[in-house]
């Protein structure tokens, strides 16, 4: 009887050291997990970058020196909407995410049109979302809901120029949004360029962006990562710190998509495998010893 108890209890332990692994693992995601990021260098196709459209098609799509080039300037038509494929979501409890990215307006790129990078996206008339325009600098933050927008508190539309940022066609700027718990921070070339809340956002859906009409754009070091600090990138120990100020991803390490931080189906089904060989191992054991208690 002693031993019956002994193989049991040993059997429960490991069990519960697998199940406490398992649900530690999907618990806790932390700071500075990179969810999507790419510098586009490995890159031939949207496919190759997980981009797939959602509305519209980019009339002119191709990689030079390693970035993205959308070029739109012919589309008189539609804005293009485009998400990631497989999605890229928040994993579950994460409510403090950064995202970071470059880009550069081309030649002729109409004064009014943008780049928006889009979050909580859920369907073209329903998402979060932030654009800097081309030639007037005039940076945005809005929510669309059911069609309709609202400007972030104290962070809506306002000349970026006011704060030192300028430009237009052919010229870079690096843009940082950190969102952290329903506040959203903007920055631009560096430069904070204010943060506020929207009680209208709907905090779930996908990450995304949507090139406007008449716009051409080239995007590099895209990065989204969990946190409101920096990302920590695969095979570093460096722990995230917030930084106050953007810097530029340092992609060169990986040029391709890093895919979601959440664990994958795989992995799940090996932990549930796992967990369903010992319980079998655990129950085996304890019919083998009961056999041999009664023969005795």
């Amino acid at each position: 009887m002693k031993k019956r108890i002994s193989v049991f209890t040993l059997s429960v332990f490991l069990l519960s050291l697998i199940l406490g692994s398992m649900l530690g693992v999907y618990a806790d995601t932390p700071d500075g997990t990179i969810i999507y990021q790419s510098n586009f260098g490995e890159c031939s196709s949207l496919a190759d970058a997980n981009l797939i459209y959602d509305q519209g098609e980019i009339s002119d799509v191709r990689f030079e020196n390693g970035k993205l080039v959308l070029d739109n300037r012919d589309n008189t038509d539609q804005d293009v909407f485009l998400k990631f494929d497989p999605a890229v979501k928040l994993p579950d409890g994460v409510d403090r995410f950064t995202i970071s990215w470059e880009h550069t307006y081309l030649e002729d790129t109409g004064s009014s049109r943008y780049l928006a990078m889009n979050f909580f996206y859920r369907d073209t008339d329903n998402y979060s979302g932030s654009w800097l325009r081309c030639e007037s600098n005039l940076f945005t933050c809005d929510v669309k809901l059911d069609g309709s927008f609202t400007h972030y508190e104290d962070l809506g539309e306002f000349e970026a120029a006011d704060f030192g940022v300028t430009g237009g066609a052919g010229v870079t700027h690096n843009s940082k949004l950190v969102y952290d718990k329903g506040t959203l921070t903007a920055y631009v070339d560096g430069i904070k360029i204010g943060s506020g809340i929207n009680e209208n956002e709907v905090a779930e859906g996908e990450f995304g962006f949507m090139v406007k009409v008449e716009c051409g754009v080239v995007l590099d070091n895209f990065i989204i990562y969990t946190g409101t600090g920096d990302p920590v990138y695969p095979g570093t120990e460096t722990e995230p710190e917030d930084s106050g100020t953007p810097e530029t991803a340092d992609n060169s390490e990986s040029s391709v998509p890093v895919p979601a931080a959440t664990k994958t189906g795989d992995d799940l089904s090996t932990i549930l495998i796992i967990a369903g060989v010992a319980i079998i191992a655990g129950v085996v054991i304890l019919k083998i010893r009961g056999k041999k208690n009664t023969t005795k």
